[in-house]
């Protein structure tokens, strides 16, 4: 046992709790994940020499195959003989209890450690004695840090739309009319919002006057579909480019969700939020597939959308919400071809998974690890429009996975295949396109439409160009449904699914 233990060991109980509440509240100081981690070394190097420090190690990096949390791991190892105490009963219940919440609500890894270790100083308490007593004193804490308060009641707090005044930083979206051409243009309250700010050492702590509430998030991010995004949607002369439109939207939304991550905001309001954001984000990866890295980043685009789904279905698995169904099957349209995906899926309630969409996505992602292009691309027809809007990111390896089936299959010298049944069978919009993609892939197309497959012509590894927007499987939905009713979730996709 390490000197610092035994010094631990010989303190009385009072000193230990006094020493206990010393510890705690230097770690609620450590506000920086950062910070926390760098505590949680320090304390297991001082005490690797010892049991605890070993102990220490193992709780910290162990993760229970069974769940794949590592709070469950900490919670495994608390009833090991090593540490019986109050505070170790305290730190229990808190593990505990994190496990039913969100990932997002999850303690300082500081709280635990100093609880762990400084649990060594008072052993011998009887711990089912004190466990009702902990467990109260928990709950009381974590209802006070539950949510912190929010009032600022505008799109944008008055102190940032004033400060982007004098700073010139207003976007040309966020303008009053007739002040364009001002020295200093100034912002219309009405239209401007409140802008994504990087969190950063030495910045303030929000507050309350920053924070808008869920109510205001909502009508923030509707301002955004209906004010910004379905008017550029339009494509008329006067209109602003939908790139541009969404790069403003992209960047307000970040600022949105920022607002409701800092307060722990939860509940239906934030539901709708991630709900219309996931929408907002899966319309635009397909709308601006064919632009440029200078109007349009898809891989920046699929990190924070990645992000929000992962948000959105933390938030239904602790309340069952009208839409889950559509938003999973949307999750795993989107990541087609993951394991991790199609696990999950696999383990959400019956009534879930028995929806339509839901029943579909999955069959669609069976044909696409299956490699059945030909039912894959049959089954697309049937999604609904955003759904489809999801998949579309994948249509680009099915088809190379296509050609080079069939350069294997039909390699014969005196083989031809129909150029229009490639085409039909790839869900292509023409014969044109499909002859464009042939000849990519180095597979020879003759004059007369037909295709002559050479398993020895194939380019196996070259890289296709960009995916194009697809009218046959993609845009030939959306005719009787608006941006605005699909970006809202007005439209009854259930309905949808033929």
């Amino acid at each position: 046992m390490s000197n610092l233990q035994c010094r631990f060991r010989n303190l009385d109980h009072d000193a230990s709790r006094q020493w206990i509440s010393l510890a705690i509240d230097v770690t609620r100081s450590l506000t920086s994940t950062l910070k926390q981690t760098a505590f949680i070394f320090a304390i297991s190097t001082f005490l690797r020499s010892g049991q605890v420090g070993t102990w220490l190690d193992s709780a910290f990096n162990m993760h229970d195959r069974q769940t794949n949390n590592p709070w469950w791991a900490v919670w495994n190892l608390l009833f090991l003989p090593v540490i019986h105490t109050a505070v170790l009963t305290r730190v229990a219940v808190l593990i505990q209890t994190v496990n039913l919440q969100q990932a997002a609500n999850a303690p300082p890894l500081g709280y635990i450690t100093a609880g762990i270790v400084t649990a060594v100083a008072i052993d011998g308490c009887d711990v089912s004695a004190c466990r009702e007593t902990m467990t109260t004193m928990l709950r009381a804490e974590m209802q006070a840090e539950e949510q912190l308060p929010a009032s600022c009641v505008a799109m944008c707090p008055e102190g940032e739309r004033a400060e982007r005044e004098r700073k010139r930083r207003l976007h040309r979206l966020e303008l009053l009319p007739g002040s364009e051409r001002e020295r200093l243009p100034r912002a219309d309250p009405a239209r401007a919002v409140k802008e994504y700010s990087r969190p950063a050492a030495g910045k303030h702590r929000p507050r309350a006057s920053e924070l808008r509430p869920p109510a205001v998030l909502l009508r923030t991010v509707d301002y955004l579909i209906d004010g910004v995004l379905c008017p550029a949607d339009e494509a008329s002369p006067r209109s602003t480019p939908f790139a541009e439109a969404y790069d403003f939207t992209f960047d307000r939304l970040r600022a949105v969700r920022q607002d409701a991550v800092v307060q722990r905001a939860r509940g239906p309001h934030i539901v709708l939020v991630l709900e219309k954001s996931v929408r907002v984000m899966v319309y635009a990866s397909y709308r601006l597939c064919e632009e440029t890295l200078a109007h349009f980043e898809p891989t920046i685009t699929d990190c924070h959308l990645q992000e929000c789904f992962s948000c959105l279905l933390r938030n239904y698995s602790s309340e069952r919400c009208r839409n889950e169904g559509d938003f999973q099957a949307l999750h795993l349209l989107y990541n087609m071809g993951s394991f991790k995906a199609l696990h999950y899926a696999l383990q959400r309630p019956p009534e879930i998974r028995s929806s339509q969409v839901m029943r579909l996505a999955l069959d669609i992602n069976r044909c696409y690890l299956e490699g059945n292009f030909v039912r894959f691309f049959r089954l697309v027809r049937r999604l609904p429009f955003l759904h489809s809007c999801a998949a579309h990111r994948h249509f680009r390896l099915v088809r190379q996975q296509a050609l080079r089936t069939y350069s294997h299959g039909h390699s014969v010298r005196n083989c031809r295949y129909p150029l229009a049944r490639l085409s039909e069978l790839l869900g292509l919009d023409s014969a044109g396109e499909a002859r464009s993609l042939c000849q990519h892939c180095g597979i020879l197309v003759g004059e007369d439409g037909c295709i002559a497959f050479q398993k020895t012509a194939m380019k196996v590894s070259v890289d296709l160009p960009k995916s194009a927007r697809c009218i046959a499987l993609v845009d030939s939905k959306r005719e009787e449904w608006t941006l605005r009713e699909i970006l809202h979730g007005s439209q009854h996709q259930e309905g949808d699914v033929a």
